[in-house]
């Protein structure tokens, strides 16, 4: 889920994912409320288990919104976002580069 629009968002995932399948996405071209909103849109239309899906974001707000939601969140720690906007929190998997990250998505 993303506020890019999908032919933006498409084409950073073939640069960045190259081989990896992303079998569902929300861009910005849908509007939505909140990333909650978002995720809680892919889980249904998708019908995929809330525990097969996974949230990846680099602030604070994208943790929480996964664990709200339901779904895994992944924290890139190499992104904008800070460990101590979500310190009270444990339930997520973080990366600390981009090869952590293709690696669990591989």
């Amino acid at each position: 889920m993303t506020l890019k629009d999908l032919r933006l968002t498409e084409e950073i995932l073939r640069a960045f994912f190259d081989g990896v399948t992303f079998k569902y996405t929300v861009c910005g071209d849908r509007p939505i409320k909140s990333k909650v909103e978002g995720l809680n849109i892919i889980a249904e239309e998708s019908g995929f288990e809330r525990k097969k899906i996974y949230y990846i974001g680099d602030r604070g707000e994208d943790i929480k919104s996964a664990m709200e939601a339901g779904v895994n969140a992944v924290w890139v720690s190499y992104g904008l976002g800070k460990r101590g906007e979500f310190s009270e929190l444990s339930d997520y998997i973080e990366v600390q580069d981009f090869s952590d990250l293709y690696r669990i998505f591989r």
